[in-house]
């Protein structure tokens, strides 16, 4: 989870976990934040948010299903 306790965005600098490209899932706003994502990425934190990253395969669809968010069969949020 990434927290920006300023009031102001801030821009922070992700590395990715794995080797392969994925895209930057935030499982808080259930959108992607970045695609793509080869090594690292920059990901905008809003104002006295956070984020909470979930690295997914690149492309992936998303689909909810009582009230979980799924990509395949792998869970990686829930409403």
């Amino acid at each position: 989870m990434l927290y920006n306790p300023h009031e102001v965005i801030k821009t922070v600098q992700y590395v990715c976990k794995g080797k392969t490209k994925v895209d930057l899932y935030d499982a808080i706003t259930h959108r992607v934040v970045a695609k793509d994502v080869d090594m690292e990425s920059a990901i905008d934190l809003p104002a006295k948010q956070a984020r909470l990253i979930v690295e997914i395969p690149t492309g992936s669809s998303i689909k909810e299903n009582k009230e979980k968010y799924y990509v395949g069969d792998m869970v990686v949020a829930f409403m």
